[in-house]
């Protein structure tokens, strides 16, 4: 097996986030208000002691993990993937386990076994035929879907209030859409801001058509009136960002970028005194999450809920009168109008304990195997970025559903397939 010199710039480029990320965590993060609230309110828990013993065998995972994805010949969406894993769930895990007291270690087992189950089940085909059509006819029938589809949007003309763009009543115009939405746009309107319209822009942007490229901002700008949320635009800032770089050349980027918000957050936070970028970045992005799976092991540990609240429902019995995620708020927080979201590891875990977690990282991998096999080109990768901050923040069948992964797997199959090739 050899490495690639520009695998083995990233791999440096890992080691070096992980060991900055570790310092950071120990200095930084672990003395913000969302820690030490959790510490307060379970008690027996410190963020402080770290244990050497525990990261030394958390360091050896991590660097084998990073040595493993390096050196195997696998494809390079594949790569990508296993390394937005081990940067969103197993590092970050990682680093919590070995630097908390009293932290469960199927924690930070799961997510390993997220990254080797998705490694694996690229290695098993899982073929699903599908009519493969060129670029023209790609881009010919997403317009036509798109402009059938956001058709029963026109309903929500009147309730549009220009001052959303300058970020003002935003609040209001939840509250309002709240109130008249319909499932259909529940469900649809994830599916065209995140994916269906940025697939649009990407086939544009490629054969060079600025009327529709013109179009696809112009609709996006729409929907986030409708509803004025913020994270319409992501999918179509990754898209941007990435559009000309090879699946390589992104994660080397994307550590790059890391390590430098790191050692930015660690000058402000340690010699300037201020936490604001350690707060928005580094503790929401990546440790934010890990003290949620922190919270949800240990809440619903022979507590399961059973799918009870979602796909079950009606089925299997709900203990509580609200839903878990102000438990978890109320409970380990203090915060009992705060909603704490959970990843799909401890989604997994909450439902049906390991098994749940079993279940989930096996939907998961069978998901990313079919798209590995469909040679989609890097110009498509912001998508899949913004799939997995759904992935390391919501439960994995609203993620499939109201999320819209589902839809981006059709897109995939249909639309993305083999666009590596024509997209040359």
């Amino acid at each position: 097996m050899k490495i690639t010199l520009e695998k083995y710039k990233i791999l440096k480029s890992s080691i070096l986030f992980y060991i900055l990320l570790s310092i950071c965590f120990f200095y930084v993060v672990n003395n913000l208000w969302n820690f030490r609230r959790y510490e307060y309110e379970v008690g027996n828990i410190s963020f402080d002691n770290i244990s050497y013993l525990k990261y030394i065998f958390v360091s050896i995972i991590i660097i084998f993990n990073l040595f493993i994805i390096n050196f195997l010949k696998i494809k390079d969406f594949l790569y990508a993937i296993l390394s937005l894993i081990l940067i969103l769930f197993v590092i970050p895990s990682g680093i919590v386990f070995s630097i908390t007291s009293k932290v469960d270690l199927r924690i930070f087992f799961s997510h390993n076994l997220l990254f080797y189950g998705v490694l694996i089940m690229s290695y098993i085909v899982i073929k699903i035929p599908f009519r493969e059509l060129s670029v023209q006819k790609s881009f010919s029938l997403l317009l036509v879907i798109i402009i059938i589809g956001l058709i029963p949007y026109l309903r929500f003309l009147p309730y549009i209030d220009l001052q959303n763009l300058l970020l003002k009543n935003i609040y209001e115009t939840r509250a309002v859409f709240s109130s008249v939405s319909d499932p259909y746009y529940g469900y649809t309107y994830g599916w065209f801001n995140r994916f269906i319209i940025p697939s649009l822009l990407v086939f544009a942007i490629y054969l060079k058509n600025r009327k529709i490229v013109i179009l696809s901002f112009v609709l996006l700008v729409y929907l986030y009136l409708l509803g004025a949320h913020k994270s319409v635009l992501y999918g179509t800032i990754f898209v941007i960002i990435f559009y000309k770089l090879s699946y390589l050349k992104i994660i080397k980027y994307i550590f790059k970028t890391l390590i430098v918000i790191v050692i930015v957050t660690m000058v402000f936070s340690l010699i300037f005194d201020n936490n604001l970028i350690a707060i928005f970045t580094v503790r929401r992005a990546l440790f934010i999450p890990s003290l949620l799976d922190l919270a949800y092991f240990n809440f619903f540990d022979n507590n399961h809920l059973y799918w009870s609240e979602g796909v079950l429902k009606g089925i299997t019995e709900y203990k509580y009168d609200k839903a878990h995620t102000y438990i978890i708020s109320e409970e380990f927080f203090g915060q009992e109008t705060m909603a704490s979201n959970n990843g799909i590891i401890s989604d997994g875990f909450m439902n049906a304990g390991m098994i749940g977690v079993l279940i989930n990282v096996l939907i998961v991998s069978v998901y990313f195997s079919i798209l590995n096999r469909l040679n989609i080109s890097s110009k498509f990768f912001g998508l899949f970025v913004f799939l997995f901050i759904s992935l390391i923040s919501s439960a994995l069948t609203t993620i499939l559903l109201t999320h819209g992964a589902l839809v981006l797997l059709m897109l995939a199959l249909l639309f993305l397939k083999n666009t590596e090739e024509k997209f040359i």
